[in-house]
């Protein structure tokens, strides 16, 4: 059997996706085991790199309402002018191909309006804002019926929030290794 540890570890795994608290917690029940020899590797524990202040919450809020807002309105061509993408630590802004297939994906289907739906900030790089845009009449954003899911990922480069969309491989985000 393995030892505890592992068990933990994989929890962590799985809630640390979700929240640094849940890290901290399982932190503490590892510490709590008094007679455990055996270390945890230190490649699997990642503490939260950023302490948001109200100003930061108040201009990704800000940035996330005004790109809902236009996308409610059908302006998505401001929406994807919102968008960014991180090169080499830079800001920049999205490309206009990229834009622009964003815009006609967008336009594929029905709209029945958009809507944010999940926050969670980790970093000045990592983060996830779920915001589901409904395509059919009866869609239910609190199980996902109906829609389709963007996620944005809100950075902040020399102190400005930007938005860019999430991209599992982008310049900033962190992944725990899925030894086990």
């Amino acid at each position: 059997m393995p030892p505890p540890f592992i068990f933990i570890l994989k929890i962590m795994k799985y809630l640390s996706k979700y929240s640094s608290l849940a890290l901290v917690i399982c932190l503490s029940l590892v510490s709590c085991k008094s007679n455990q020899k055996d270390k945890i590797d230190e490649t699997y524990i990642r503490p939260a790199s950023v302490e948001f202040t109200a100003k930061d919450t108040s201009s990704i809020d800000s940035l996330v309402k005004m790109f809902v807002q236009y996308a409610n309105n059908g302006d998505l061509s401001n929406a994807s002018s919102m968008l960014h993408v991180v090169e080499k630590g830079k800001i920049a802004e999205l490309p206009v191909e990229k834009r622009q297939k964003f815009e006609i994906i967008m336009t594929k289907f029905p709209f029945h309006g958009c809507e944010e739906n999940s926050i969670h900030l980790e970093g000045e790089k990592d983060n996830k804002i779920g915001i589901y845009f409904k395509i059919s009449p009866n869609a239910d954003v609190r199980t996902g019926s109906g829609c389709i899911k963007l996620v944005l990922n809100p950075v902040r480069i020399d102190n400005v929030w930007y938005l860019t969309l999430r991209d599992e491989d982008a310049e900033g985000i962190q992944h725990m290794d899925d030894q086990y």
